[in-house]
């Protein structure tokens, strides 16, 4: 089998071994093997990709569709030829084999995971990582599809955290080896994934104060908060006006001479605690049990619960953990404490769909992950 290159982040390209280019060519083609590469721990269900790319359409005409695509795709992986292609299927589920495929946002999630951990980590590997990005995940790509469109939403904002733990990571080394101009960079490119981001501005500020300049510092504080006053109507937080007093105090008093030799400035620890260090609450979907009379209605049991990730994916405090994870959540027995342990998640949302007729009840309710009790 030859050995596939996708890349993800800005526009999708395809190539082989060789370096020839594989056109991918229609939106939902792309969409489907972005999704396959990206979820490479649990093969989706055909009914779950129906939903997630054809949720607008009776479920025959979906599912024709669906094996069509596979169809298309399947021949573009591998030119045409005899290759078998690391694109499979079976009755129920769809996947890539992923042993000779090297993928972009791969490669950007195992060291941003090292970056998080702050564990050991070669900094060329660092440098290597941050040039992978080079724009928004799929950033061309737009399906109109409601649901899988409010999917990739949720994995953009995913991947930003992960760039910025990254260069956040390298702001700091930077900053370390006294190269505060690199770090000021870093800083900015960091901003760039969010500008509502508050603990950004903070870095920002720190850093012009540790580099001398604290007019600097407060036009950060000042473009910090014209954006939040412009776009959420809101004032900066406690943490951000309590660092932007103590510049103004400072500076007033004449002591922001030298901040790279002042403790109060502890630039370098503001900009390791950029997103992706601090724990949101995660939460994980199990699918919907579908207790309708009629006996094909799978598919619309997975559209309801593809349709409450997707509304949860929106808060942008929350982790959402990929749904098809919670199967293993699923198998484990309450009282399993290892079981458990293979998912770590703060909380879980289980239910069941029943569909008679015209007629339809959907039932839901929160769990403590830890405890199996029921919070609402």
């Amino acid at each position: 089998m030859k050995t596939l290159s996708i890349k993800l982040f800005g526009r999708m390209l395809v190539s082989d071994e060789s370096g020839a280019t594989l056109p991918i060519s229609g939106k939902k083609r792309q969409a489907l093997l972005a999704y396959l590469a990206l979820n490479p721990d649990q093969p989706p269900s055909r009914d779950e990709l129906m939903a997630l790319l054809w949720g607008d359409r009776f479920e025959n005409q979906a599912r024709q569709s669906l094996r069509e695509c596979i169809s298309r795709l399947r021949k573009a992986l591998t030119g045409g030829g005899g290759d078998i292609g690391p694109l499979r299927a079976d009755r129920d589920h769809v996947w890539l084999e992923q042993t000779n495929v090297r993928i972009d946002t791969r490669t950007l999630s195992q060291i941003g995971g090292l970056a998080t951990a702050e564990a050991a980590v070669d900094p060329g590997q660092l440098v290597a990582a941050a040039e992978l990005y080079d724009g928004p995940l799929l950033g061309d790509l737009n399906i109109q599809q409601a649901e899988f469109d409010d999917w990739l939403q949720a994995a953009r904002v995913r991947h930003n955290e992960t760039a910025a733990t990254i260069l956040a990571r390298l702001a700091g080394l930077s900053l370390q080896h006294g190269d505060v101009e690199r770090a000021l960079q870093l800083g900015q490119r960091i901003l760039s994934f969010d500008p509502l981001d508050e603990g950004s501005h903070r870095a920002l500020m720190a850093v012009h104060i540790q580099n001398g300049q604290p007019s600097a510092a407060i036009r950060q504080f000042q473009a910090c908060e014209d954006i939040l006053r412009r776009e959420l109507d809101v004032e900066p937080g406690p943490r951000t006006q309590a660092l932007y007093d103590q510049i103004r105090a400072d500076s007033t008093s004449g002591s922001t001479s030298d901040q790279s030799q002042n403790p109060t400035w502890p630039a370098a620890a503001i900009i390791n605690a950029l997103p992706g260090q601090a724990h949101k609450p995660r939460i994980t979907v199990r699918p919907f049990t579908n207790l309708s009379v009629e006996a094909d209605q799978e598919f619309f049991a997975s559209g309801i619960t593809a349709d409450i990730v997707s509304a949860l994916a929106r808060n942008r405090w929350l982790a959402v953990i990929a749904h098809h994870a919670s199967t293993d959540f699923a198998a484990a027995p309450p009282n399993d404490d290892d079981g458990l342990g293979q998912l770590p998640i703060d909380y879980l949302v289980e239910g069941s769909v029943r569909k008679a007729g015209n007629r339809v009840r959907i039932t839901a309710q929160l769990l403590d992950a830890a405890n199996r009790e029921h919070i609402w």
